[in-house]
């Protein structure tokens, strides 16, 4: 129940901020001296990689993207089965099917938060990316620390 909440709120509130940012956010804003909104749709995977402006690249994409979905998502499901909790996996599933929805319904994946230090500007993302780099990180720690089970914790066998 926890997992259909979790994944339920992360694309409720990605495509919420996404529908205002898309309806509000004609020109940047400056948030503060570190953050920033401006909208702009990627055309490709992560920080623009593999943008393509024909259809056969977008359709290479989208193919590619549904495809790592689909597996990533059996995966989950086996995880799940073995008695895994998998919050983390849940957040990447979240956060990569509201960025694919993206694909379908406009010319790229809509992304608005921009960080920068200085002169370094680190490339624009979503609440999606957010939770995708969330749960990959919580993925990676498990891998390091014990292994978790439903409320149990097993030493790892390293």
């Amino acid at each position: 129940m926890i997992n259909t909440i979790l994944f339920s709120c992360i694309v409720i509130i990605d495509r919420l901020t996404k529908l205002l940012v898309i309806s509000h956010c004609h020109h940047e804003y400056i948030i503060s001296r570190f953050c920033s909104l401006h909208l702009t749709f990627n055309q490709g995977i992560s920080w623009s990689i593999g943008s393509q402006r024909t259809s056969s690249g977008s359709f290479s994409i989208i193919f590619i993207v549904s495809t790592f979905i689909a597996l990533f998502a059996l995966y989950t499901w086996r995880q799940k089965r073995a008695g895994f909790i998998i919050r983390g996996e849940i957040l990447v599933l979240a956060g990569a099917l509201s960025n694919l929805l993206d694909r379908f319904l406009y010319p790229g994946v809509i992304d608005f938060i921009g960080l920068h230090w200085g002169k370094v500007t680190w490339p624009l993302f979503n609440i999606a990316d957010i939770a995708i780099l969330a749960g990959a990180s919580i993925m990676l720690i498990g891998t390091f620390t014990t292994k978790r089970r439903e409320g149990k914790l097993h030493e790892s066998p390293n």
